[in-house]
Parts: C-alpha cells; sequence; structure tokens
C-alpha cells in the first residue's frame, strides 16, 4: 500500500468531483455540527502552523462517498492531530498566517453525488451559505493551551460534562461499519487483515472504549507491513488513549512495536509512535535508536525534555541559541519549547531562555504571558502578575522579574531532584 501523509487521510482521500448550481451556489449542506464551545492557541510548529484545540459539543467525525467531517478555518482544513472523545476536544495545526481573526466551522457536509474532501474553497462555500453561525474569535484572545489543560480541569472539577461515548461511536461508526460488512455490535472488537486495510475502521478503534481486543487489533496495524500513515497515526493515538487502562503486558508490547517502527524508520517515524513510546518512558530508547539523527526531528526537544543526563541540557541550550535571534513566530516558539524543557528539567538556562521572549515585542503578547506564568510557577514568585491570558500589567512585572534576575543570575538555583 502507498504511503500517505497523516494529514491528507484526516480528511478522508476521496477521488471525486463536486458539481456546481447552474446559479453558482453550493450543492454542499451541512447535515451536522460539532457545535464549538471554545478554542485553545498553542505553539507555532516548525512547519509554520499553529497548534489549535477545539473543545466541542459532540465529536461526530464520519465520512464517506457523499460526505465529509471537518474543522474549517478561515477557509483552510485543520489537519488534525488528536480526537480525544472523554474530553471531547480535537486538537489540529493550521496556518494562521497574520490573520486577525478567525472564522471557524466544524461539521459534516454533504453531497447528493460526490464529495471532493480536496476542494476546500467547495467545502468552506459549503458552511458559508449554510445558517450555521461560524465561532469568530480574534488569535491574541484565544486562551493558551498547555500552560495546563483547561478543557481536562474542567472535567475533574465537575464542570464538563462530555458527549456520550456510546453515542459518539454510533453516529462516528454508521458509515464504515458497512464497508467491513460488519454489524455494529462487531464494532470495536474487529482485529486482522480487515482492520490492517481499512482506515476509518482503525478510526473507529482509536475513539472505542478500552478492551483487551480493540488493545490487540491496534498493535496488529502498528505490527503489519505497508501500513498507510493514517492508520498508523490512529493506531498509536487510540494506544495512547487507552494508556491509564492497559496491563504491563500490553504496555510492553506497544513499547516493542513503536521501537520497531523507530528502527526501521528513524526520522521519518510517525509522530504518534513517537508520543506513544514516551508516554510509555521510551524516551532514552528513542534517543539511543537515533543517535545523530535526534537532532533536528520535529519531536527532538520532547524527547530531549525525558532523557536523563547532560548532554540532554546542553542540546537544548544549543537549540535555544540557534533560535535567539527570534526573526519569525516559528523561532520564539522553538526557544520557548526549549526554555520550558530545561526549567523542567531544574536547569537554570531556561530562565534565561524564557526571559528572552518576555521583553514587549519580542513575541506575541499571549506568548509573553504564558511564558511568564510558567516561569513564575517555577520560581514561586509572581511578581504581582496574577493573570491566566494576556494583561496590560505584564509590562510592569517582565521588569521586576528581569530586575530580580539580573541581582540573582549567579546565585540562584532551582531545588535539585529534576533531570539534571
Amino acid at each position: 500500500m502507498k504511503h500517505q501523509s497523516a494529514a491528507a487521510m484526516m480528511v478522508m482521500m476521496l477521488n471525486c468531483a463536486v458539481s456546481w448550481a447552474a446559479d453558482g451556489t453550493s450543492p454542499l449542506r451541512v447535515t451536522h455540527e460539532n457545535r464549538i464551545v471554545a478554542i485553545y492557541i498553542g505553539d507555532v510548529q516548525p512547519d509554520g502552523k499553529t497548534e489549535l484545540v477545539f473543545e466541542l459539543v459532540g465529536m461526530s467525525f464520519a465520512s464517506s462517498g457523499k460526505s465529509c467531517s471537518c474543522i474549517m478555518v478561515n477557509g483552510q482544513i485543520g489537519w488534525i492531530k488528536e480526537y480525544n472523545v472523554a474530553d471531547s476536544y480535537v486538537r489540529a495545526h493550521v496556518a494562521l498566517g497574520d490573520a486577525a481573526e478567525l472564522t471557524v466551522y466544524c461539521g459534516t457536509l454533504e453531497h447528493p453525488e460526490k464529495i471532493d474532501p480536496h476542494d476546500h474553497a467547495a467545502l468552506w462555500k459549503g458552511f458559508v451559505a449554510s445558517s450555521r453561525k461560524p465561532f469568530v474569535a480574534r488569535p491574541a484572545d484565544l486562551p493558551k493551551w498547555f500552560v495546563v489543560n483547561p478543557i481536562r480541569q474542567k472535567r475533574l472539577e465537575g464542570k464538563h460534562v462530555p458527549v456520550p461515548r456510546e453515542d459518539t461511536l454510533r453516529i462516528a461508526l454508521a458509515d464504515y461499519t458497512r464497508d467491513l460488512r460488519l454489524t455494529k455490535e462487531d464494532v470495536p472488537f474487529v482485529a486482522g487483515e480487515a482492520v490492517q486495510g481499512n482506515f476509518q475502521a482503525v478510526r473507529a478503534l482509536a475513539v472505542s472504549p478500552h478492551t483487551p481486543e480493540s488493545v490487540e487489533a491496534l498493535c496488529t496495524v502498528l505490527a503489519a507491513e505497508g501500513m498507510s500513515e493514517g492508520c498508523i497515526t490512529y493506531a498509536a493515538m487510540g494506544l495512547r488513549n487507552f494508556i491509564s487502562s492497559l496491563s504491563q503486558q500490553e504496555k510492553d508490547r506497544a513499547s516493542e512495536l513503536c521501537g520497531q517502527q523507530l528502527l526501521a524508520r528513524k526520522a521519518k517515524t510517525d509522530t504518534g509512535c513517537i508520543q506513544l513510546l514516551l508516554d510509555l518512558g521510551g524516551a532514552e530508547l528513542i534517543r539511543r535508536t537515533m543517535g545523530p539523527e535526534l537532532a533536528g526531528a520535529p519531536w527532538e526537544i520532547e524527547v530531549l525534555t525525558k532523557v536523563r543526563g547532560g548532554p540532554a541540557a546542553a542540546r537544548l541550550w544549543e537549540i535555544v541559541q540557534a533560535h535567539a535571534a527570534m526573526q519569525t513566530e516559528a523561532d520564539a516558539a522553538f526557544v520557548e519549547r526549549a526554555g520550558r524543557a530545561l526549567v523542567e528539567r531544574g536547569d537554570e538556562r531556561g530562565i534565561d531562555a524564557l526571559a528572552m521572549l518576555l521583553p514587549r515585542g519580542k513575541a506575541p503578547n499571549q506568548q509573553r504571558s504564558n511564558a511568564f506564568n510558567f516561569l513564575i510557577r517555577h520560581l514561586r514568585n509572581d511578581f504581582a502578575y496574577t493573570s491566566a491570558n494576556y494583561d496590560p500589567s505584564l509590562e510592569e512585572a517582565v521588569p521586576k522579574f528581569l530586575q530580580w534576575w539580573k541581582a540573582n543570575h549567579e546565585s540562584y538555583r532551582f531545588p535539585r531532584g529534576g533531570l539534571q
């Protein structure tokens, strides 16, 4: 089977065309809407796209020859990286550019004959022509993702009620259980060749409840040769979703299979496999297997964050220095990610790195606020700044912090106990 990009698989590669009505209106209609509760903004990725997290009411994502489920932002498809059914959110990468405002739709479009998920202009026109109201926000006003996971925090505090899992699966599996000639009762307990050959079945398993059968099926996908990147991505994602329920034997099997993927593909290893391996404590295995090829890999910083020893910290500092000029938002993102990793290791150079982002104009205001909040939590001194999102009081707090750091730079040490 020819390998395809994970992003392409996320929007269902169907080779068909959309016809237009004679009056130029869209023949597409919105059959289902996943209502957006909130959008959180994450880091700028190495490819220039920005990570966005969409908190949703409903997790209906199902595509067929006549329908396509997607998230669209300012006319672009959001390339989905994670579905989290438990917390009811989707994480995606989008090229925002210099957009001052975001217009966002999330739902399912249907065409009476065939739909082309590649035709983003047609999909966008279908949403705009519908009666559904978009979610509109300015990037500068969006709350930051992964200072904490705010959606999960709401769930833990009892303020978030996700859509019932059974209903989510019933909607998501409706189209492609027929493709496998299975009844709904058979899913998510599919294994073997049927799963290997069907991306949608793998995706169903990834969002299904944990069972020994579903774990075995996803491991079968990771072990098979010639699987598409989309199938591998979802297999790894599903096992990550199950991780708190996996037995030690299941964890060992998943680690072994991800290790085999890493050995065979090195820097081309699917990001989902890397994240699963990191969750299973495999950072050192990744470092040893990759060797010099780890440098520059898209997940290098995440690996170095969890590897013990001085060389990892030294490499993180090299990354900071390589991007210290911060001529682009991507540079600022590298400095922030590497700086946070150093701080989490208990390395004071992380304070130097994050301090580079703090002066006005060095990075977007929300990013400056996020970096400062991260620092003050570890320093246990808020410098009179108490806002989770950017607030003008940051402009008073930053000079206080920089003055303190200048006076204490040589003497301050984190409490020992991190990854030194």
